[in-house]
């Protein structure tokens, strides 16, 4: 392992890296401080390069300018940024906190609005792969049921040679989720009974 560059003081743009945060994944990340007061966490490349010079801030005021700020697709974006270098919000731990990154291209709004369009209504952002980053070849408009259909926590069952969600095996059945959920976890049906027995 190489000797670990100390950035500790320097300033890119508007953050001022405060110290070392963690190795993940073989990346160094720094907590750097943004002059607008918020904190988020960062590799030494995109500091380096100017991709990364502020929280986000900086790019919000920017975008005010194309008239965007508070639109859906606006909103969408800011999240998706937060949650994956604000270390103070609540969904933190479950993006940033675990190693999924937005890409270089997309801390610019512009680029995100050029790749994605506008958010169709009643969807918002979803990866196609859980565990990937945000980026253009991995990110689609889904709407909240499909949006369930994806997320790690979800239950897979193969039957009859097809593979679906739990939600998508009662959905195609015309069970409740908590139903077909209970035949399988609480009361230990096989998965065959627990699909091709009738709710009466």
């Amino acid at each position: 392992m190489g000797k670990r560059l100390e950035l500790a003081g320097q300033k890119f743009g508007r953050l001022t890296v405060r110290d070392y945060y963690e190795r993940r994944h073989g990346r160094i990340f720094w907590k750097c401080i943004c002059e607008c007061g918020n904190e988020i966490c960062s590799t030494v490349a995109p500091l380096r390069n100017g991709h990364t010079k502020s929280c986000g801030c900086s790019r919000y005021e920017k975008v005010t300018i194309h008239g965007m700020e508070g639109t859906p697709t606006y909103r969408s974006w800011r999240a998706m940024l937060d949650w994956c270098t604000n270390q103070n919000n609540a969904r933190y731990k479950d993006y940033g906190g675990r190693g999924v990154i937005v890409c270089s291209r997309w801390f610019n709004f512009v680029n995100f609005h050029e790749d994605m369009g506008e958010r169709p209504k009643d969807k918002t952002l979803d990866r196609k792969d859980n565990n990937g980053n945000y980026c253009k070849g991995n990110c689609k408009w889904s709407s909240l049921i499909e949006q369930g259909n994806n997320k790690r926590n979800n239950h897979i069952i193969t039957f009859d040679e097809k593979t679906l969600t739990l939600q998508q095996w009662a959905d195609k059945l015309g069970m409740h989720s908590k139903t077909l959920s209970a035949r399988i976890i609480d009361l230990k049906w096989s998965i065959e009974r627990a699909l091709t027995t009738k709710v009466y």
